[in-house]
């Protein structure tokens, strides 16, 4: 084929987040209640199964189509994070709605199947733990980049509240003004900021926390 280029479709399966873990969990869990209900239909794990794993495997295949490694690892681990955790929503529905389990005979084995499963579970996680934390860097460096670093302006830093959600800027030089504060607020959403409020630390204030710094 000459499509040799990764288009949008792609390249939003090279790069799995926590988002990325809940969809595959609340999708798994959509799935084992559509086999569970009386119906037994096949239509809600039929979709699961075509937007969860196979797009992450044709975008796998096309890394390999194309000799790129970066998409071909981003897409199979993104796969392997749909398995994992629809697989964990369809364990913990059966727990939750008293299945009858499985009897081991050696209490020894239960109790290591079941470490392995919390193993299995943190391991995927945790590299889009990092992964998301690197996009939400990425994305306020870019913010701030183009919102806020005017002529005459310089941000010397920059950091996140979690608990507040707030995004400080400390800004030094000329003051930013009431409109771009403003402006720049109401652009953080094309960022994927929308949920953070803006504080920007400029003139007088700026010098204060220069000097506890």
């Amino acid at each position: 084929t000459p499509l040799d280029e990764a288009q949008s479709e792609l390249l939003a399966r090279t790069s799995p987040t926590l988002y990325d873990v809940l969809i595959a969990l609340f999708g798994g869990a959509a799935g084992f209640v559509a086999l569970a209900t009386k119906g037994k239909g096949n239509v809600l794990p039929g979709v699961a199964i075509a937007t969860a794993l196979m797009p992450p495997l044709c975008t796998a295949g096309f890394g390999i189509a194309t000799g790129n490694f970066y998409y071909f690892l981003g897409a199979f681990y993104l796969f392997f994070i749909n398995t994992v955790f629809i697989s964990l929503a369809t364990y913990l529905g059966t727990r939750m709605m008293k299945f009858k389990q499985k009897s081991f005979l050696d209490n020894d084995r239960y109790t290591k199947v079941r470490r392995y499963i919390i193993i299995a579970v943190v391991a995927t996680m945790v590299p889009a733990v990092f992964m998301t934390y690197n996009i939400v860097r990425t994305n306020i460096s870019k913010f701030v980049n183009d919102r806020l670093e005017n002529t005459g302006t310089r941000i010397i830093s920059y950091d996140v509240n979690s608990d507040s959600l707030t995004l400080r800027v400390v800004a030094v030089g000329r003051e930013l003004s009431e409109n771009t504060i403003k402006n720049a607020e109401q652009s953080m959403a094309d960022y994927k900021l929308g949920r953070y409020r803006l504080q920007v630390i400029q003139g007088s204030e700026s010098d204060s926390v220069m000097l506890l710094n």
